[in-house]
């Protein structure tokens, strides 16, 4: 007999949720693990370019030996420069690509344009001031920074800060835009006051915001010193925004911050300290989470996956509910056929098993009834008579095959359909179900009780219906019961 399903709805949805959250679970923790390797990478990737910013610094500051060692190597007279002094009293110092004299052909004397200037405080512009002297002495120095600044571009400029009061930067731009009160920022950043502490150290400061720019830069910083005389320091400023070569969000969300005192912020992850041998650093590289990003890259990078995880959801629950449905509608379909007290057929499951039975040479129907079924009920209750239908229905199952069909009519008829190629063998068979429901009818009752019987075997080629047999079965039985009871009349 089918059993009610046990696919509830609830778990036709809840079960193949709860794989696909799994299999979410999965991807999110895969794309977490692919993100902390993307930032790790990056993160060396960085450091690997304020290395290579390190050995541009590193130029700079040749240069400048060679110069305090062997002096300008060339006249800067002949170096053509215009000059011009501003409304605040500053005085700018750039070159003429008119007349810059070039190596190569005429026609690639545009390869040769530089991108520097200077800019000093007043008396600057006067050829008999010491600034005037100074900074024609070191021009030939400064032509080089158009070179080294536009390497990499990362690198937001380069810097050459005097003590005696002026400035030579690339781009030349950078230079332009300084006004009065810069002067004291920079003359105030931590690149300054460590350069006149110490001659070794090779600083990286930051972040901060460029004065000239206003963008965030890291900045790196060295002071020189011709016989350990303070001559200026060397600044080149590095663009943060560019250090990055990964693609948005990761490469925005990727910030520095001072290694001091300060916490990071909240939604720091991934801390990394930047270190760099042989230079002095106080900076954590860290990446900055955002929920709201992150669940979208997740969905951007997984959506193909996610689709396939939604169908496939989508489809486990559609196969729970269509195993669901077409069990129970097996179970109602069979629960119409059954007797709910027995288990046993009733009279519609009864007539659809015969339709199906595979046809040998005899078959035969036989019908028995409880004697004295109502004096059991009057004496005993309704209840031992349930017990006793219900164990008439025990033997019956035990004591035939799986071939035969056993029904119960309702009441306390119960009808055994049978076949088989030899007659004798129906009849035996018949006859030991009676006996072995009276044999153990003491377990039910002290007493005891019996069946009679009614049967009809004919050959399954006769022109018969099942109605018929029935009621040729039926007459038997009533001839049982009107012989004595306790038998069956075949």
């Amino acid at each position: 007999m089918y059993h009610q399903s046990k696919i509830t709805y609830k778990t036709a949805i809840l079960a193949p949720l709860a794989l696909a959250l799994m299999m979410v679970a999965i991807l999110a923790l895969n794309y977490a693990k692919s993100l902390g390797e993307e930032v790790n990478i990056e993160y060396g990737r960085m450091t690997s370019k304020l290395e290579h910013s390190i050995k541009v610094l590193g130029a700079t500051n040749y240069i400048f030996s060679t110069y305090f060692t062997n002096g300008s190597p060339k006249s800067t007279r002949n170096i053509p420069y215009n000059r011009q002094t501003d409304s605040e009293g500053f005085c700018t110092w750039f070159p003429s690509q008119e007349k810059m004299q070039s190596a190569y052909r005429t026609d690639n004397k545009n390869v040769l344009k530089v991108n520097y200037a200077v800019k000093g405080l007043e008396g600057s512009c006067d050829p008999n001031s010491p600034v005037y002297q100074d900074i024609e002495s070191k021009l030939t120095v400064a032509s080089s920074f158009s070179f080294l600044s536009e390497l990499e571009p990362y690198i937001a400029g380069l810097y050459y800060i005097s003590p005696k009061g002026y400035m030579v930067a690339s781009p030349a731009e950078n230079v332009r835009l300084l006004d009065k009160n810069a002067v004291p920022i920079l003359t105030h950043r931590n690149y300054w006051q460590n350069t006149q502490d110490s001659t070794n150290n090779i600083t990286l400061t930051g972040p901060h915001n460029d004065v000239i720019s206003g963008k965030p830069i890291l900045t790196v910083s060295t002071g020189l010193y011709d016989n350990d005389q303070f001559e200026g320091v060397v600044i080149l400023d590095i663009l943060i925004s560019k250090l990055s070569l990964a693609s948005e969000p990761l490469s925005k969300n990727i910030r520095f911050s001072p290694d001091d005192e300060r916490a990071l912020p909240s939604d720091a992850r991934m801390p990394r300290p930047v270190w760099i041998e042989g230079v002095k650093t106080n900076q954590v590289m860290y990446f900055q989470w955002s929920w709201l990003e992150e669940v979208q890259g997740f969905f951007n990078n997984n959506i193909q996956r996610l689709v396939g995880i939604l169908l496939l959801y989508i489809f486990t629950t559609s196969i729970f509910i269509y195993l669901k449905l077409n069990y129970e509608r097996h179970y109602f379909r069979e629960l119409s056929q059954r007797d709910p007290m027995t288990s046993l057929l009733n009279r519609r499951g009864l007539e659809l098993a015969y339709k199906g039975v595979i046809q040998q040479e005899f078959e035969g129907v036989a019908i028995f009834d409880i004697d004295d079924f109502k004096t059991i009920n009057d004496t005993y209750g309704h209840d031992i008579g349930d017990e006793v239908i219900c164990y008439i229905g025990q033997v019956l199952h035990r004591n035939t095959r799986a071939s035969d069909v056993v029904s119960r009519f309702g009441g306390e008829e119960f009808v055994v359909y049978m076949q088989g190629s030899n007659e004798t063998k129906i009849i035996d068979a018949l006859t030991r179900v009676q006996k072995e429901i009276t044999k153990g009818s003491h377990r039910v009752m002290k007493s005891g009780f019996s069946v009679s019987g009614g049967a009809i075997i004919r050959p399954t080629g006769e022109k018969h219906t099942f109605d018929s047999l029935l009621k040729e079965a039926d007459d038997k039985l009533y001839v049982a019961k009107q012989s004595g009871k306790n038998r069956v009349i075949i």
